[in-house]
């Protein structure tokens, strides 16, 4: 066996034949991991620094004959994951870069054939990425292969502007080891991975404060707030899941506490450090370098706050209030769910700093409700969750405590990762958005606890105590009334996943029950096959669904417009008052510039007509329009208002929806041209309809509308 430190230029080194087992499992990685990785190629650009991705494991194959244009070939044993990862990586990198050089000389053998190839599962997959020649989402064939989406999603979230590869190859390092013919590969792999017990941070930062020659300060720092009794080592010690990793709450607590250090404006922390020490990974060096290089070595510097910030946090945060029932009142206990049930560990910090920091219970629990409001009403439009660690230190550092300065700075979000999404957009999400399980469960369950009466004659329970079930099954074919079409088939398949046809149930059905029609499906079999009424009785999400004799799309649209309805008011706080103020200036700047048609077109343009067509037949198929703006902002320089506004419009027209906000009638034309050309006589009616109840809409308002009624009269004599 050989071991020992290694570049990427050290295994892939122009000469060597890599192979995959040809019977070994997939490429299985997934957005999480790729995520990671993506962060953490811009940690190494912007930090210089060197970065340990990992072992690798290769085992001497066949000896190369004289024809084979390599010199070595190994057999990957362990690395496979991280290799194929790195390659996609790296083609994508050079494809937006046009700097197909640097990918062959790094990737490829002499006779441009690549350096590492595949097994039975991924060989064909891995070969249509290498081939790309262009940066391009490419289609995913089903069964769906994740080397295919790994490629897709460094496609669409790559930014070579971020990257320097040069840094990259020089920086990351593997530890490699190389086995011999006889060696037992299975062995060294178990070993590798199962031995050994890892040393937490809690651990070292204890090792670090604390010597000999202060036995006290540690009884007094350190015992008395975490090692008091039993009761106290059971709370610090109980491990919870955290994003991509499982970590004790003593640590996810130093985590939190450094935050708030790196955040003060008092120590200036230069944002190349900020970056480092916002990484849990070498959370205690991290310690270690802030007081060194910014508390002149001082370590009570820390150790002062150290006992108060920790009291703070063990009163705050408590995870076992997932198995309570939950009050209806914004506060810290609502919090907890938020950020234990519905993994938004992200928010510790900025809580923590507002525990500390705010006195008044009923201002934290103002601003506690406008937190829930804006990660709630991302949630359901399926908003990205990527940028809330830089969101919510911002509000540390900008000192963010009282409500109106939260409400003003989570208002202002522009962008997809912060901004706060819209009534519409809202509806739209209970209407189209297919979330995850645990999203799902956390809407409807925050719903369900936020609008029951404190009279009512059932409690709810905690949140793990509630499962998640399809109102009408996957499988409805089997004992449902069947669509009378294949088109009002897909229709209902698209709504199966909706919030509208989902809900919260305080056991599994029965699978004889699940898939049964509706009647029995409410009232079940038996007692020992209990149905609906049984499982969820008390639910206030789920009484009008039960009184329904039949069950189906329709009626999914129904409950998704009431859920709606519910959450508006729940999850308001009058947060979207900025951005509905920015659409009504943009609304007035249009509707008055239509009396200069001239004015309007120069305000438009048709690349920008033409755009918002194609993104909103996409959001009209279920994006996020949030998401879709931010596209069309960034293609054609449009106002994001502006985009909202056209995005809306062309999905009401192909929905048949009124659509209330003011495009100009150049584009209005122009849809009805391009919906009559794509989805025929029907498509246009449904789009004539949608117009016709904007321009009632409009002349309510007292607007002059007539030239679009005459426009939607025109269009209506051609059909």
């Amino acid at each position: 066996m050989n071991a020992g430190a290694i570049l990427i230029s050290g295994i892939f080194n122009g000469s060597r034949l890599l192979e995959v087992p040809f019977y070994q499992r997939a490429y299985v990685w997934k957005e999480e991991q790729w995520d990671r990785f993506l962060e953490d190629m811009e940690f190494i650009t912007n930090t210089n620094r060197q970065y340990f991705l990992g072992s690798i494991i290769l085992k001497n194959g066949e000896t190369p004959s004289m024809a084979d244009i390599f010199s070595d070939r190994k057999i990957i044993i362990d690395g496979q994951q991280r290799l194929t990862t790195l390659m996609i990586f790296f083609k994508v990198y050079c494809l937006k870069r046009n700097d197909h050089i640097l990918f062959d000389r790094t990737f490829k053998l002499r006779d441009d054939s690549l350096s590492l190839i595949h097994g039975k599962n991924d060989a064909s997959a891995f070969q249509q990425v290498m081939r790309q020649e262009q940066a391009e989402i490419i289609p995913n064939t089903v069964p769906e292969s994740q080397v295919i989406s790994a490629y897709n999603y460094f496609v669409k979230y790559l930014n070579p502007e971020k990257l320097n590869i040069n840094i990259i190859n020089q920086k990351i390092q593997f530890v490699y080891i190389e086995l011999d013919e006889n060696e037992d590969e299975q062995q060294v792999f178990d070993t590798i991975n199962s031995l050994g017990v890892r040393l937490t941070t809690s651990e070292l930062l204890k090792n670090y404060f604390f010597q000999r020659n202060n036995v006290d300060d540690y009884e007094t720092s350190w015992v008395s707030i975490f090692e008091n009794d039993d009761e106290t080592r059971l709370y610090w010690e109980q491990e919870l899941e955290t994003g991509r990793l499982k970590r004790s709450l003593i640590d996810i607590f130093f985590d939190a506490f450094f935050q708030i250090f790196i955040q003060s404006k008092q120590y200036n922390v230069v944002s190349e450090d900020k970056i480092v020490y916002s990484r849990v990974d070498h959370l205690s060096k991290s310690y270690q370098d802030f007081i060194n290089k910014y508390c002149d070595g001082n370590k009570d510097v820390v150790l002062s706050l150290l006992p108060t910030y920790a009291k703070c946090f063990a009163k705050a945060f408590k995870p076992e209030i997932c198995n309570m029932a939950l009050t209806a009142s914004a506060g810290i206990e609502r919090m907890n769910v938020i950020i234990f049930g519905l993994n938004n560990t992200t928010l510790i910090p900025y809580i923590l700093y507002l525990e500390h920091n705010v006195e008044d219970i009923n201002e934290r629990n103002k601003m506690y409700g406008m937190l829930e409001s804006y990660i709630m009403r991302r949630m359901v439009v399926h908003a990205s969750t990527k940028n809330y660690n830089n969101l919510f230190t911002s509000l540390i550092l900008n000192n963010v405590c009282d409500s109106e300065t939260l409400k003003m700075r989570l208002s202002k979000g522009k962008d997809a990762t912060t901004y706060m999404p819209s009534d519409d957009e809202l509806l739209n999400g209970f209407r189209k958005s297919k979330l995850v399980n645990l999203q799902t469960k956390g809407i409807l369950y925050f719903i369900e606890s936020g609008i029951r009466s404190a009279r009512s004659s059932t409690v709810i329970l905690g949140f793990n105590n509630y499962s998640l079930e399809h109102l009408m099954p996957k499988k409805w074919r089997n004992n449902w009334t069947p669509c009378a079409t294949e088109e009002l088939e897909r229709n209902r398949d698209s709504k199966l996943l909706t919030l509208g046809n989902l809900a919260i149930i305080t056991q599994s059905l029965n699978s004889s029950i699940r898939d049964s029609n509706w009647a029995t499906k409410k009232a079940g079999r038996n007692d020992r096959n209990p149905g609906l009424k049984d499982c969820a009785s008390g639910l206030i999400t789920l009484q009008g669904a039960l009184q329904k004799e039949e069950w189906n799309e329709f009626e999914i649209d129904a409950r998704a417009e009431w859920l709606y309805q519910q959450a508006k008011t729940l999850w308001d706080y009058d947060m979207v008052s900025e951005i509905t103020q920015e659409v009504i200036e943009e609304d007035e700047e249009v509707q008055e510039s239509n009396i200069s048609v001239t004015s309007q077109q120069q305000k438009m343009t048709d690349e920008m007509i033409m755009i918002c067509y194609e993104y909103g037949k996409r959001f009209f198929a279920g994006e996020n329009a949030g998401t879709l703006a931010d596209k069309i902002v960034y293609e054609v320089g449009m106002k994001r208002s502006s985009a909202i506004m056209y995005l809306y419009a062309v999905c009401a027209m192909l929905e048949g929806v009124v659509y209330k906000r003011a495009i100009n009638t150049k584009a209005i034309k122009r849809y009805f041209d391009m919906i009559l050309a794509e989805y025929g006589r029907v498509g246009l009616e449904k789009a004539i309809r949608a117009t016709r109840e904007h321009v009632k809409f409009r002349r309510s308002c007292g607007h002059m509308v007539d030239s679009i009624e005459m426009l939607c009269d025109e269009y209506q004599m051609r059909i």
